[in-house]
């Protein structure tokens, strides 16, 4: 280990320019940065422009004299990979001396804490040698005994990260950098020292595939993917190098609640990614495409492995908030090759001391991580001068890569943040002792969507969890907002569109017209909108989408479910279509429309392709949106219903019967049925003398019997309603030419004050007036009702019984009145609908008319 300690006086004082991604303090500020010089370097070596900086090092009374603590800093943010700066603290990379996590690191480098730990070293390098070689092989400590240079005792303390990922962890507050090009992420790969590299292409499931980029495999020169010729290699190397490419879908708990549906969609996700991918997408195998959850923990064990035993040079690229820093933190195999179990070493040292050897072991402490101040300026200038050595400057004065971190059991992983941009510059992680190491690389642009939104509502455009949206209806002449930023507007009539927002801002549902006015800011609205001001002069039509995907299979429920009626959705005569508007960054949004499948055989565009029904999109410049073949997300959610094999208990009684009698009766007394019984012909209270009345007429109408049945249909069930303890019977006989009469029996005088005293008289279907075992009453009499009104048997009946009208109450009369109101619009609304498909049939009558006319004048 060559150990290079200059005066500051040597150092050269060259100025580098950068890139602003790597270190934007720099490119705005005149303070100049000075690296340690390379002592093999040639004299007539030519001036090259370096594109990182390496802040000097070196002993507390050579740098930095004014502030003694920025020099024990590390190089650069763990959190961010941005490069350590004291000069400008709205920029990345800025450290505060003042902080808490700051003032440990430092007083871990410089401080007493130092001093004890090496002893606390010292005492445990010493033990470990005086244990059996065979043991400490068994255990991987054969090299720690040989050579004293564990990378436990070397690794340093976690590291602090800047203030401005502290901000962001503790505060949800920061600024965006300056997102890099293609060609950077060219120029950083380019340069990998390995010689096998694996590119992890990351996809983001909010609004797949959306931030897929078609031309990477091209600008990293990486191998095309294999056919599906089975005698298609497997691997190729270019330029002395492998590179190859994996494509990895992030965040996918946002499709579906639970993990075996995910898997269930590969295909979808498989056929998605060839329709995106064009016609390179057509001819290949697709099997290196994972789809992975952070936040659940799906299949991100496997992909640790496949780090693992790749090695070599892994790539994270895609574009910004795709979730690439949370699939690190997952993926990074973190403690392999440290994992030593230190109660075999100490029970074997305790055993041995106990024979009676020579060699004897006491209580071992745990190894602590740390690293003193001289040890830890020598190893960065060895570092740094065999870097320059063996890589011949490469890997620091022309490269675009910064140097990699020590290599540690578990480094701070990058930070994990919802604003855009979050990583400044290249990561790299070692693992494995020299192994590999994973690259957390700079996201790419993803588009300028979050430019239009307010400051404080632009976290609102990031999905954090599934959604559970609501079934939108949107007729003939609506449209649907979100959030004030997106409008989707249907195009053809008579077409009802469902929508499914999966998106996390509000929508809303209202007229074209007013939600034109509301997304050009062009009317003030009380609906919660995330826009800026002067964000409406900038909509603009993304196209017309059709609904072409036929989902009639899926949608048509009970008709085309195998456990059901089973039928084919080519048998049925209508068919559902549908598809996917995705939002970029945002999430997306399903429409679904049912159409009869005549009207769309009959409806042709040009070139006989089918009219199928189409939706306008508005958004800010015509951007950020795309289209995608329907998931039918909507259809996942919910619980899974169980097969009747498996039900073993009986399901509880649905209350839903009970809940629609309930609903009736209710409907029914507001409606007026039941004032309609409490008013009317026939409505009048009984003398409690009245014991019974008795109807006798023919069953047929003929011969004066119609005025008894209307007496009978009409007036005597508001007659029972108001006296239900009268009784009252009726016998219709088979000769209509007998007489029709109405007998009233009046009860005895001690009676008289109980009309129920008496037993309930039974029905009577005989031609005798009375039935056998009902007692005889004190008085009867009897009327002649054939040939007479319904009108004047009532009066009759009034006038034999002496009884009392009832009158209606003015709230009774205003609900009447209210009735006939109802009544007299309901005819003029059925008059005016019979006239308008009167006149639809006379238009059909006439094109059906006109199309069997035109063969016969073409001939």
């Amino acid at each position: 280990m060559r150990v290079a300690a200059r005066p500051l006086a040597h150092i050269s004082a060259r100025s580098w320019t950068i890139p602003l991604f790597l270190c934007p303090s720099l490119a705005s500020s005149a303070y100049a940065v000075n690296s340690p010089t390379n002592r093999h370097a040639r004299a007539n070596q030519p001036r090259t422009r370096r594109l990182h900086v390496e802040t000097a090092r070196g002993p507390e009374k050579q740098i930095f004299q004014a502030s003694p603590g920025p020099h024990a800093l590390p190089w650069s943010c763990p959190g961010c990979g941005a490069f350590t700066q004291i000069v400008d603290p709205k920029e990345a990379g800025f450290y505060t001396t003042t902080r808490k996590s700051v003032k440990a690191y430092i007083a871990n480098q410089t401080g007493r804490e130092a001093t004890e730990r090496l002893q606390d070293n010292e005492t445990y390098t010493s033990a470990v040698k005086n244990v059996d070689g065979a043991l400490l092989k068994e255990l991987g400590l054969d090299d720690v005994s040989g050579s004293g240079n564990d990378s436990r005792q070397l690794a340093e303390p976690p590291k602090p990260i800047c203030n401005r990922c502290h901000d962001l962890l503790h505060h949800h507050s920061g600024f965006p950098i300056v997102h890099p090009t293609l060609q950077s992420i060219q120029g950083m790969f380019s340069e990998s020292p390995y010689k096998h590299n694996h590119v992890y292409h990351v996809l983001d499931a909010a609004d797949f595939p959306l931030s897929l980029i078609p031309s990477l495999q091209r600008h990293l020169d990486l191998l095309p993917q294999r056919s599906p010729n089975r005698r298609s290699k497997t691997g190729k190397y270019h330029h002395g190098r492998k590179a190859e490419m994996s494509f990895i879908i992030t965040r996918s708990d946002l499709l579906a609640p639970k993990k075996e549906q995910v898997d269930a969609l590969m295909p979808y996700l498989l056929q998605v990614l060839r329709d995106a991918l064009g016609e390179s997408g057509k001819d290949v195998r697709l099997g290196n495409v994972r789809c992975v959850s952070s936040k659940r923990g799906w299949w991100t064990k496997q992909l640790k492995e496949d780090i693992w035993n790749r090695g070599g040079g892994g790539w994270m690229v895609g574009k910004v908030n795709v979730g690439k820093s949370n699939l690190f933190q997952n993926v990074f195999p973190k403690g392999r090759g440290e994992d030593v179990n230190m109660r075999p070493l100490r029970q074997a040292g305790f055993t041995q001391g106990h024979e009676g050897e020579k060699t004897t072991m006491q209580t071992v402490s745990e190894p602590h991580d740390f690293i003193t101040p001289e040890v830890s300026y020598q190893l960065r200038q060895s570092l740094h001068d065999e870097a320059n050595v063996e890589e011949d400057h490469s890997l620091y004065d022309n490269s675009l890569l910064p140097p990699a971190q020590a290599e540690t059991a578990f480094p701070v992983m990058p930070v994990i943040s919802s604003l855009p941009g979050t990583t400044a510059s290249p990561i790299r992680l070692p693992f494995g002792g020299g192994k590999g190491e994973l690259i957390d690389l700079p996201g790419l642009s993803r588009g300028s969507l979050e430019e239009h939104v307010k400051d404080e509502r632009k976290l609102e455009l990031v999905m954090q969890h599934r959604l559970s949206p609501e079934q939108q209806v949107l007729k003939m002449g609506q449209s649907l907002l979100l959030g004030g930023l997106i409008r989707i507007t249907p195009t053809m009539p008579d077409t009802v569109v469902l929508a499914y927002p999966f998106v996390p801002v509000n929508v809303h549902v209202t007229s074209t017209e007013k939600a034109i006015a509301i997304h050009t800011q062009k009317q003030a609205t009380g609906l919660p909108t995330i826009t800026k001001e002067g964000a409406g002069e900038k909509m603009a039509s993304a196209g017309l989408f059709e609904l072409r995907w036929d989902v009639t299979k899926q949608r048509a429920g009970p008709l085309t479910s195998p456990t059901a009626i089973g039928l084919k959705s080519s048998v049925l005569p209508f068919v559902i279509l549908s598809t996917d508007i995705l939002i970029e960054g945002c999430g997306w949004v399903e429409l679904v429309t049912q159409v009869r499948k005549r009207d769309l055989e009959q409806a042709s565009g040009p070139y006989a392709d089918k009219a199928f029904p189409m939706v306008e999109v508005f958004s800010p410049y015509g951007k950020h949106v795309g289209v995608r073949r329907p998931m039918n997300a909507w259809l996942l959610g919910g619980s899974k219903s169980v097969p009747r094999k498996k039900r073993t208990v009986r399901p509880r009684r649905s209350m839903k019967g009970v809940k629609k009698r309930l609903k009736i009766a209710k409907r029914a007394a507001d409606s007026g049925v039941l004032l309609a019984v409490r008013l009317g012909p026939g409505a009048a209270l009984l003398p409690k003398d009245v014991k019974r009345i008795h109807l006798d007429f023919a069953h047929r109408i003929n011969d004066g019997n119609f005025g008894p049945r209307k007496f009978w249909r009409s007036c005597l069930p508001r007659l029972k309603y108001h006296n239900p303890a009268v009784s009252m019977t009726i016998n219709r006989t088979l000769d209509w030419y007998g007489p029709a009469t109405l007998t009233v029996f009046f009860a005895p005088a001690s009676d008289s004050a109980s009309p129920t005293a008496s037993p309930a008289p039974t029905s009577s279907t005989s031609t005798s007036t009375a039935p056998s075992d009902y007692t005889p009453a004190d008085r009867v009499q009897s009327v002649d009702i054939k040939h007479k009104h319904e009108s004047q048997i009532l009066a009759l009946l009034m006038e034999i019984t002496k009884a009392e009208a009832i009158v209606a109450t003015p709230r009774e009369e205003k609900q009447m009145r209210q009735i006939e109101e109802d009544d007299r619009k309901s005819a003029e609304d059925a008059q005016r609908s019979a006239e308008l498909n009167e006149k639809r049939k006379r238009e059909a009558a006439l094109l059906d008319r006109a199309r069997g006319e035109a063969p016969e004048a073409s001939v």
